[in-house]
């Protein structure tokens, strides 16, 4: 195959890295397009009734807990079992759970952790607290982690939009996402979902 701007003769085996390199640009630049049109357009909520623990067994089992389990990732959880169901739109609440968990996995050294689920009630909410043994954050990332397109990861390795996206539909569910962090320690996010 002849190059038209430089006359080279160029092999199938010398292109294929560039068509591999632009087939996973594209696919990136497909979810940052998903993700923005998340964050930019309130989706219909489908609201149903759910148990949060079973609703966080359905995201935890399966593919990310062998892949956590393989990764030197232990999972432990602190359902409280005296929770009421609530009425929430169940596939955004486990997009949200799932962002956040793989932030955690994110921040662990050598991908060697400890991931804490826990939930419990208070007045309002069902609380869902997702902690991590984690980098941790300092306040000037903690005040900017849920802009759009602020991200800590190196480029070409996370969006930006994880968080916010998040933040928009706890927000659409009439909850919260309440952050704390400590250098060198770990982050827990805790959900705040309202009891209907």
């Amino acid at each position: 195959m002849t190059g038209p701007e430089f006359g080279k003769n160029v092999g199938c085996e010398e292109i294929r890295p560039h068509l591999d390199s632009i087939q996973e640009s594209v696919f990136r630049c497909r979810d940052i397009t998903r993700k923005l049109m998340g964050f930019v357009r309130k989706s219909d909520l489908s609201l149903e009734i759910y148990d949060i623990n079973s609703l966080l067994d359905d995201v935890l089992d399966g593919l990310i807990i062998r892949e956590m389990r393989a990764s030197n990732i232990e999972v432990v959880k602190h359902y409280s079992y005296e929770l009421p169901k609530i009425k929430t739109d169940g596939n955004q609440l486990q997009q949200v759970i799932l962002n956040i968990i793989n932030n955690c996995i994110d921040a662990f050294e050598r991908g060697r952790g400890k991931i804490t689920i826990t939930t419990f009630r208070d007045d309002k909410f069902i609380n869902i607290a997702i902690a991590d043994t984690g980098k941790g954050m300092n306040q000037e990332v903690l005040s900017k982690i849920f802009m759009p397109f602020f991200t800590t990861k190196e480029v070409g390795k996370g969006t930006g939009l994880g968080l916010s996206v998040s933040y928009g539909i706890i927000k659409n569910l009439g909850g919260k996402i309440e952050v704390e962090s400590t250098p060198g320690e770990g982050s827990v996010f805790t959900l705040r979902i309202p009891i209907v």
